[in-house]
């Protein structure tokens, strides 16, 4: 068979498109920018959960009893654990009733709190006398843990130091407790 000599045969090729590659590198940066903040949007989202602020609610006040003392320093301790009384060195016991400080304390169940003591108090009579409290213990020593209903009971001991002739009368003074999360 013979083809006529002016039959011409077209070709359809695409063209290429010249994209600069400056371009693509921007549409990947953008669309991958996109991904990332979808990513974000979809697995950060704020929480927060609010706890039952604590309560300190003072049960039992810390009471050395009836002590007295002699020309040579002493001291008497209140075990927050056993609740003894221990006189040592010229202090005297001298009978009353001696007690541990008990505080009740309200917080979020099931979570760890921490305990802070005073370092040292100096208590006061009326007739001018002082006498220094210091070295707090409780227990539980440090830290405790709320129970099931969100409740603890924090014991605390402490240590009277008598230097000399003790001032007649009651010797007192508040003290704190700090209690946290």
């Amino acid at each position: 068979m013979a083809y006529p000599k002016h039959t011409m045969v077209q070709r359809t090729n695409p063209v290429p498109v010249d994209v600069p590659a400056r371009f693509l590198g921007r549409l990947a940066m953008y669309c991958g920018a996109l991904l990332v903040g979808l990513a974000l949007l979809i697995v950060s989202s704020p929480w927060a959960h609010a706890v039952r602020p604590i309560t300190i609610t003072m049960i039992q006040n810390l009471d050395f009893g009836n002590v007295g003392s002699s020309l040579t320093s002493g001291t008497v301790v209140i075990d927050p654990v056993t609740g003894t009384k221990t006189v040592t060195g010229g202090a005297m016991d001298l009978g009353g009733v001696h007690t541990t400080a008990i505080f009740s304390i309200t917080g979020e169940k099931n979570i760890i709190f921490t305990i802070t003591l005073p370092s040292q108090i100096t208590m006061t009579a009326p007739g001018g006398g002082t006498a220094v409290v210091d070295a707090f213990t409780s227990s539980p020593s440090g830290f405790g843990i709320f129970n099931q209903q969100g409740q603890a009971t924090v014991i605390v001991g402490a240590r009277l130091n008598t230097s000399g002739v003790m001032v007649e009368g009651p010797y007192t003074v508040p003290f704190s407790i700090t209690v946290a999360y």
